[in-house]
Formats: C-alpha cells, sequence, structure tokens
C-alpha cells in the first residue's frame, strides 16, 4: 500500500495554525473526521490521547506523528497537516518538534517511529540469522556480529540504545549485562502483580519493564521528557510501588544519563552485585570503546554525538 493510497485531499490541511498540543491532535482528528475514515469521533479521540499517554508521539525533525489501534476507524487512512508556525509537542529525548505535524492511523498496525513508543520491527532475529548463514565473507564479519548482539522486543530506538549500551560485550564498548545469568537483559518483560502489588499501585495490573535483569530482579526503565509530567510522574510512582511489592528494584535511567558514561557504569556495576557477579573490565582503554559505541548508537537513531 502506498501513501498516496491512504490520503485524500480532505484529510489534509496546510498551514494550519493550532496552539497547543491538544488542539494539534483535535484538528488532526476532524481531518480524519472529513476524509471519512473515522467511524466515531469521540473513541478515536480516545485511542489516541490514551497513545500520547504512553509517551509522547513527536520524532523530532519539527514532526509528530499521533496513531492508535482502534475499532472506530474505517480503513488504513492517513491525515496531515503542516503547522508553519509550530507547536510545542512534548518532543521526546534531545528531538524538538515545532514544526510540520502528521497523524497516521493504521487499523491493526503499529507504526516504525524513532521515538520512545511501540513500533514494528522491519525483520525478525530469525530472518536476519538466515542471511548471517549465508553472509560468510569476511567483508560481513560486522552484520554477523551485529545479528548475534541484537535482541527482539525493543519498542523504541531508546530502548534499544538502552539495551546495547547497558548489554553488549565490553570489548564493543557495552557494558556487559547480557551475559548475566537468567538470560542477562529482557526487553519489555511483562510482570504480573499479585494482590498485594495491584493495592500498592492503586489498581494496576501489571507492569511492562524495558529493561529487565531477572537475576538481579531490577526493572531498568527509561524516562524521557514525557515521564517529566504531573500525570505521568504519578502513574510511573504508582507502577514503580507495585514492582517494589513484587520484591523487585526498578532503577531509573533520565535522558541526561542515558549520555553519561560514569552513570550508566554504576547501573550495570549495581545490576551486577544484585546477581552476585563481579563487576570488572578485562580490556584496555575501555572508556573510550564506551564512547565509541555510544556514539555509533546514537547516530544510528538520528542523535547527535556526546
Amino acid at each position: 500500500m502506498r501513501i498516496v493510497d491512504l490520503l485524500n485531499k480532505d484529510s489534509i490541511l496546510l498551514g494550519g495554525a493550532p496552539t497547543s498540543k491538544s488542539e494539534a491532535i483535535d484538528m488532526l482528528i476532524d481531518l480524519q473526521v472529513k476524509g471519512g475514515n473515522i467511524a466515531d469521533r469521540e473513541a478515536y479521540k480516545k485511542g489516541i490521547l490514551a497513545r500520547e499517554a504512553m509517551s509522547s508521539t513527536a520524532v523530532g525533525e519539527g514532526i509528530a506523528i499521533p496513531h492508535a489501534k482502534s475499532e472506530a476507524v474505517k480503513a488504513p487512512s492517513l491525515a496531515a497537516m503542516t503547522v508553519p508556525g509550530g507547536v510545542d509537542y512534548e518532543a521526546m529525548d534531545d528531538l524538538d518538534c515545532r514544526g510540520d505535524q502528521s497523524a497516521t492511523e493504521q487499523q491493526n498496525e503499529t507504526r516504525y517511529e524513532q521515538a520512545h513508543y511501540k513500533c514494528e520491527p522491519a525483520t525478525t532475529i530469525e530472518e536476519l540469522e538466515a542471511v548471517a548463514r549465508f553472509a560468510k565473507s569476511s567483508s560481513y564479519a560486522s552484520f554477523r556480529t551485529a545479528v548475534k548482539l541484537a535482541r527482539a522486543g525493543s519498542a523504541s530506538p531508546a530502548e534499544s540504545l538502552m539495551f546495547a549500551v547497558l548489554g553488549a560485550p565490553m570489548r564493543f564498548g557495552g557494558f556487559g549485562c547480557c551475559s548475566l545469568p537468567m538470560g542477562g537483559l529482557l526487553l519489555n518483560y511483562r510482570i504480573d502483580f499479585d494482590t498485594l502489588a495491584v493495592n500498592m499501585s492503586s489498581g494496576i495490573p501489571y507492569a511492562i519493564c524495558d529493561l529487565y535483569c531477572p537475576a538481579a530482579g531490577v526493572d531498568n526503565e527509561y524516562n524521557g521528557i514525557g515521564h517529566e509530567l504531573q500525570n505521568a510522574r504519578i502513574h510511573d510512582g504508582n507502577r514503580n510501588n507495585g514492582l517494589k511489592a513484587m520484591g523487585i528494584h526498578v532503577l531509573v535511567i533520565n535522558r541526561d544519563q542515558m549520555k553519561d558514561l560514569v552513570a550508566l557504569e554504576a547501573f550495570a556495576q549495581t545490576m551486577h552485585r544484585l546477581a552476585g557477579v563481579r563487576f570488572r573490565y578485562r580490556i584496555k582503554g575501555y572508556r573510550k570503546r564506551q564512547a565509541t559505541w555510544l556514539n555509533a548508537l546514537r547516530a544510528g537513531i538520528g542523535l547527535a554525538p556526546v
């Protein structure tokens, strides 16, 4: 399916002038309704806002892509709006959003975006492993190594970055946490709460851990800008209380700490200690390797070097 098949002239607005994120969302929803794509406006809006509550769908470079799965959608569709004057859309990480905006809605499909929210991978680990088996030339050595390090389950580039920095072997510039027992690090691991945890979390039934270390009993959570909002802080606090009731340590990594190798090292040391495994470097020049690795990963998701 091509983009032109998802758009019609009634769902496009050039030169929009929303004064807030909420107004921008309303205008984009109206475009979807005008384009004949939505059966129930309020149900559709509820889905959009629920998705935004998870984290901002701003992807930087002046672009936001609010979206949701909803039974209110008649067919896969897209609405687009340009905002020459810009609007504050609560962009994640180092990415700001004060320019053009678009809204995408595809029923039964999750879009692939560069921000902290769910995305659908372009391929699978199994497919990559199959290709790697045939890529035997020395020129594909880096590719084969990357496939060995890759893991399924990331819901965002920020999570992928956190996993690769904390989990990769030290010889590559990571902190080696994937070598810990019980699977090392698990992306987006679900923990169902018992009655005590549900009560301590004010009714939350389970938690999805960004990066869970079973051997250490640690949930590493990446908190971008969206988690700094008042409602998000309340929800995160309740959720973390539930995890504590389950005997799980919660380590929160903020945007600045994702650039701080000393801080990241401390997170890795803590997981090793709680897992009963000694943390030690067996290589020279490890800090230089870590800086090179971190900046290469940041470049891969469009972030500036540190």
